[in-house]
């Protein structure tokens, strides 16, 4: 199924979308829980061989096979360097968007600070970068491309105002108040409601993901994790069928259509890691640093081109449902809702060994479980 791509986790022979309840199953099981992201495609390629093609333009085929395969492209689009690559790949190459999405908590706005680059003003980059630049580029972008600002907030707080909100949506790697947001809006806004109702083709295109390299002393590895691969679509099991034939979630960098991508990615970091023992230094700590770590020294490798990010914050784990990002619910949602949404935690640490959370318990996130190792 689509669903496959985005990866998924096999707990002895049990396949799951959901981490949370793959812990689950493991804690009670015994069995190891794997995370198995596209292996049947990127196991069946040599990443030593050099990929000679550059980066641009491996990412203006990547456009232009995406541009041929769906009706409607919805790109979510935040200003940071990610999403930001993805849409210079299509300006520049003159290649037609229907709509771009802003996702932002609206009562969060009031708060933001325009000098603050803590990961709590992390909203902040939709104001200061993401709407800014999009007014920069309106003399390049289609007239028919619709720019849509999203409030996260009014889904939030319907989909946490339920008591079971957690039979409602399968969370994937996170169970954070944006993720889950991000997951139930499909099933909530009308707008996108109605796109998805139509006969359009329709994926939501995320920038996903920057690539995951690690030097062992001796030789390079890629891999990937499945906390960088936190944008999944909701993966609520009545909607199985909608979202695998008309509603589909493509991630832009990490995809098994276009493994080349990944693979050059990685091989440029090599090359600038054989010749920097700053660099090659970095990379060694890979497996227990953060990646926000490595955004200044990574993103003029692989995102050739692309100016500077202005204003950027720091990236919190993703894990973590009170980290800073949220105030406004904590301050705002009527205390049944926020009760609806803490409770799930102390359920979970009773169910779920304490080795898959960060501190013993799930409040403060999962560790990553990474993909199998390819020799570069």
């Amino acid at each position: 199924m689509n669903k496959d791509r985005l990866g998924y986790y096999l707990v002895g022979w049990k396949k799951f979308y959901s981490k949370t309840l793959a812990l689950i199953e493991s804690s009670k099981t015994k069995y190891k829980p794997l995370w198995i992201f596209n292996d049947d495609v990127f196991s069946k390629i040599n990443w030593s061989i050099p990929i000679t093609t550059s980066l641009i333009e491996l990412y203006r085929q990547r456009a232009q096979q995406l541009r041929e395969t769906y009706d409607y492209i919805i790109l979510y689009y935040s200003g940071g360097a990610d999403s930001a690559m993805v849409l210079k790949t299509f300006l520049d190459n003159d290649i037609f968007i229907d709509e771009i999405v802003l996702l932002l908590f609206e009562p969060e706005r009031k708060i933001l600070e325009d000098m603050n680059t803590s990961a709590k003003n992390l909203y902040a980059e939709i104001d200061y970068i993401a709407i800014p630049e999009l007014k920069k580029f309106s003399s390049y972008l289609n007239p028919k491309t619709k720019v849509t600002i999203q409030d996260c907030a009014r889904a939030t707080l319907e989909l946490l105002s339920d008591e079971d909100w957690f039979e409602k949506i399968t969370p994937g790697s996170s169970l954070s108040l944006g993720i889950l947001s991000r997951q139930y809006i499909p099933l909530s806004v009308k707008h996108f409601a109605d796109i998805f109702n139509s006969n359009k083709k329709t994926c939501q295109l995320f920038g996903v993901d920057k690539p995951l390299v690690w030097f062992d002393g001796k030789d390079y590895y890629a891999y990937f994790a499945d906390n960088n691969a936190y944008h999944i679509g909701t993966v609520e099991l009545n909607y199985t069928k909608f979202y695998n034939d008309k509603y589909i979630t493509e991630w832009f960098f990490w995809t098994p259509d276009f493994p080349e991508i990944v693979i050059k990615q990685a091989q440029d970091i090599v090359a600038h890691c054989k010749v920097s023992d700053n660099k090659r230094n970095l990379w060694s700590k890979s497996l227990i640093k953060h990646i926000g770590e490595y955004r200044s020294v990574m993103h003029p490798i692989i995102y050739p081109g692309l100016d500077k990010r202005k204003f950027q914050t720091e990236k919190t784990i993703q894990g973590l449902p009170r980290d800073g990002t949220h105030d406004w619910f904590w301050e705002m949602a009527p205390i049944h809702v926020q009760n609806n949404y803490t409770k799930i935690f102390p359920y979970l640490d009773k169910i779920i060994a304490p080795e898959f959370s960060i501190e013993g318990s799930i409040a403060n996130g999962t560790g990553n479980i990474k993909s199998r190792f390819y020799k570069l």
